[in-house]
């Protein structure tokens, strides 16, 4: 392995304990707030069905995209071309989908 090659490994792998890091802190919020929809016994409650699809795709996503993430870069890195950026992209990835996750469990919360 080249010194290039070992010197981009050694800044894409911290790199994706990061993005696992906020993977699971994303799926964390989502559940948590999910957590908040259960008080609905004197006003009418939302539909349940968004925030059903809103756990369930961050949780899906916080396993499956830091998996592609290790695959990815292991490709580049077999290829020669930089991994750092692939963790980076997808760890944006993640927050993006946490954000609509979020924002999914705000919309099924109560009317």
């Amino acid at each position: 392995m080249s010194s290039s090659r070992a010197l981009d490994a050694a800044v894409a792998f911290p790199l994706l304990v990061v993005h696992v890091i906020v993977a699971v802190g994303g799926a964390g919020a989502v559940m948590l707030s999910g957590s908040g929809l259960d008080p609905c016994s004197y006003r009418p409650c939302g539909d349940p069905r968004w925030a059903d699809l809103a756990l369930d795709t961050v949780l899906v996503t916080a396993v499956a995209l830091p998996v592609i993430d290790l695959l990815l870069i292991v490709v580049q890195l077999v290829r020669g071309r930089p991994a750092w950026p692939v963790p980076v992209v997808l760890c944006i990835v993640q927050v993006v989908v946490a954000v609509v996750c979020l924002v999914l469990v705000a919309q099924s919360g109560p009317l």
